[in-house]
Formats: C-alpha cells, sequence, structure tokens
C-alpha cells in the first residue's frame, strides 16, 4: 500500500485527487508488474520450444527406426511397410535420440530418470525391438545425443560433459565406464557421431564458435585431437532436447574418411587429419539453412535436410567427385528434424511433433505421407498466444 500527502489545494480540487489516485494505482502496480514479467519471458520460450524433436536412424536391412519423444518409439520396414509403435522399457514415457550400430544394435536416449540409455535387439524381418537393458544417471543439458559404434557408446551431454559406456558385441548389453560427465575444456556438446569404433566426433561450442571436436577413446580414456570450427548457424534451428541445428555424419568413400556436417552451412572435412572444413555451396537456395545431414557412402548420396524460406526440404547431393554436386532437392511436409540415408537413393525422415516415419526417393515421396505434423501456422499461434500473455500481464 502507498500512501500521498495531498495538499489542502488539492483537496479542494477533485479533480487533483483524481489524478493522484491514478497516479497512486500504476505506481503500486509496477512492483507486481516488474515481478510477473521473468515468468511472462519464461512461458514466452516455453511455448516457442513447445515442439518435441525427433531422430531417425536406419538399420543395414533397411529398417528405420525413430525416437519420436513422447510419442515414442517406433520402427518401418522400408520401403512399403507402416509406421509401428514399440513398446518402451519400464519407467520411461518418451525417447529422444537413436543410435544403430554396425551389427544393428539399437540404443537410444531418453531425458527420463535422469539420464537413461537402453539398448535393444533388432528384428531384421518384423522390425520389432526386444529391450536388451537400460542404465540411468548422467548428467545432460541443454542439448544431448547418442552414437553408438563397435562396442563403445558416448552420449554427448550438452554442457555437462560426455559419457561413456561399452556394450557386448554380441549380445549389445550395456555397461557403465568410469568417464561420466566429462568435461573436455569446450562449453558444450550438443551431439555427436562415432566415426570409428575409437573415435568420435562431436558437435561442440568450442569457446571461439562452434564446429567438429575430434576425440578418441584409448584405454578408456577419451582425449581431444583436433577441432574444426564452422562459421554457420549457431544457436538458430533448434529443438530441445536432441535436434541442436549441428549435425555431423561420416562415410568412407573410395578409402577416405569425411564427416559432412549440417550447421545452416554445408560443410565437409577429413576428420582423420588436421586442416579446414570445406563449404559444400552447389546449387544451395539462397538462405538455406542445414539443420540435418546423413550419408550413404554405398550410393555416394549425401542428405541434407534443412529448411528454404521457411519450408522444410532435403537437398540431395553426389559426392563421388571431391566437390559435391546438388542433383535433387525434395519438399517434406512439416518442419524436418533429421533424415537417414536408405539404400537406391532413397531416405527416411521424421519431422517435428510427428508420429511416423516418412520415406521418399528417386520415385517421388511416400505415398503414406501426410500424417498429423506441426506446421509454421503453428509457430505463429504460439507466438500469438506468448504476446497476449505479455500484454495481459503488462496491464
Amino acid at each position: 500500500r502507498i500512501t500521498f500527502w495531498i495538499s489542502p489545494q488539492a483537496h479542494r480540487d477533485r479533480s487533483h485527487i483524481i489524478l493522484f489516485q491514478r497516479q497512486a494505482r500504476i505506481i503500486s502496480s509496477l512492483p507486481i508488474t516488474i515481478m510477473m514479467l521473468p515468468l511472462a519471458f519464461l512461458t514466452l520460450i516455453l511455448l516457442l520450444q513447445s515442439s518435441e524433436g525427433t531422430n531417425v536412424a536406419i538399420s543395414s536391412t533397411g529398417i528405420a527406426i525413430a525416437a519420436l519423444d513422447s510419442a515414442g518409439l517406433a520402427t518401418r520396414v522400408l520401403p512399403n511397410g507402416s509406421t509401428m509403435t514399440q513398446s518402451l522399457p519400464i519407467g520411461l514415457s518418451s525417447v529422444a535420440d537413436v543410435s544403430i550400430d554396425e551389427n544393428d544394435f539399437v540404443f537410444v536416449f531418453s531425458t527420463q530418470l535422469s539420464g537413461t540409455v537402453c539398448g535393444f535387439t533388432l528384428d531384421a524381418e518384423s522390425g520389432d525391438l526386444d529391450e536388451v537393458n537400460c542404465l540411468s544417471g548422467f548428467g545432460f543439458a541443454p542439448f544431448s545425443g547418442v552414437s553408438a559404434l563397435g562396442g563403445n557408446l558416448i552420449v554427448s551431454g550438452g554442457t555437462q560433459g560426455l559419457t561413456h559406456f561399452t556394450y557386448n558385441a554380441e549380445s549389445g548389453m550395456l555397461s557403465p565406464t568410469s568417464t561420466n560427465n566429462l568435461q573436455l575444456a569446450v562449453v558444450g556438446l550438443p551431439d555427436v557421431v562415432m566415426v570409428t569404433p575409437t573415435t568420435i566426433a562431436f558437435s561442440a561450442d568450442l569457446s571461439v564458435g562452434f564446429g567438429n571436436l575430434i576425440a578418441t577413446i584409448a584405454g578408456g580414456t577419451v582425449t581431444p585431437v583436433r577441432q574444426f570450427p564452422i562459421d554457420g548457424s549457431e544457436f538458430s534451428n533448434f529443438i530441445r532436447p536432441a535436434n541442436f541445428a549441428l549435425v555431423s555424419d561420416v562415410a568412407d568413400i573410395d578409402g577416405d574418411t569425411f564427416l559432412y556436417t549440417a550447421h545452416g552451412v554445408m560443410t565437409v572435412v577429413d576428420p582423420t587429419q588436421n586442416g579446414a572444413v570445406t563449404e559444400i555451396t552447389n546449387g544451395v537456395p539462397s538462405g538455406f539453412q542445414a539443420l540435418t545431414v546423413s550419408v550413404s557412402a554405398m550410393d555416394k548420396r549425401a542428405y541434407f535436410g534443412g529448411l528454404d524460406s521457411g519450408n522444410s526440404v532435403v537437398l540431395v547431393y553426389d559426392i563421388s567427385p571431391s566437390n559435391p554436386v546438388l542433383v535433387d532437392t525434395v519438399p517434406v511436409a512439416g518442419r524436418i528434424t533429421s533424415v537417414a540415408a536408405a539404400a537406391n537413393n532413397t531416405f527416411a525422415f521424421v519431422v517435428d511433433d510427428g508420429t511416423s516415419v516418412e520415406f521418399a526417393g528417386a520415385m517421388g515421396m511416400d505415398p503414406g505421407m501426410g500424417d498429423p505434423t506441426s506446421s509454421s501456422s503453428e509457430v505463429y499461434l504460439n507466438y500469438v498466444w506468448a504476446f497476449a500473455f505479455i500484454v495481459i500481464v503488462m496491464l
């Protein structure tokens, strides 16, 4: 309560009293308004990031496995199968990221139970998943990813560092190691891909910008060996918790190893030796923002998913020449979040808030497309609701 001294002259003039009363109401409401501002902006952030990220990977037998956040875990036998929802381990109701190793063991990452990784075996015919085991209890924030190869599994825990697990090459059984939330003298590690069973390519905030951080595993110790800065989109286009727009994939082509990265721009580099990234520019639409990438070494194709004037597209590149050449542009319904290269110049993809695995290739889009997905109109609606909330608070 605020009390004002009003002069005798003001007492004699009722209009002065009304003026002071109005001023008092405005001033007394300021502390409440100021206190509500953080809540308003927090609500704005939550509304604009209410989307759910999704990720997809493909087995050697042509089965797509998708982590669909709260929509769960799904598989699809390509090209003609339908999306099948798989049972989640007890205690989990969402999964954020997925990785498949060379033996088609499937591993998923969930933000639940204080961070969880689970291993599954995959039926090569039906696409059904059988749980092997789960391990929980490691830090991650605000962005994370998972990658497995040759008995090693790495969780990139964002600003919480990396966590290393091993798994049995015959059963897929996960085991913990002593490397838990290890920091590598960078700001954060929002994503990861295994280059070899003992070489890791992290998506990293390198303090001087974003790019690739290459590390090795030897004797259970993870050691950084080189960095590749990328002048890209930085914090633009992310969806929490496992779709930071700095995504890489690796391919061995004609005896050489190449790391392809989507970070607004598209780049390629040899991760096994020091050097600088080469930006891929052939045929790039003006304003295109690359969000995700997957590479088929067999078909010598790189699939970059991204946004072109707000619309999702996949740019398909022939990577057989030294300078990749654009060979196709495939439009995508919904906001693309992840792409996975399949055989015979085809690919699978998933979209923001999607509930199914989509498929496309040389013959055009998947006839089964059209499942409900978030659209740009939904994003604009979030902005409207957020703005309306702040206006109400300020009144």
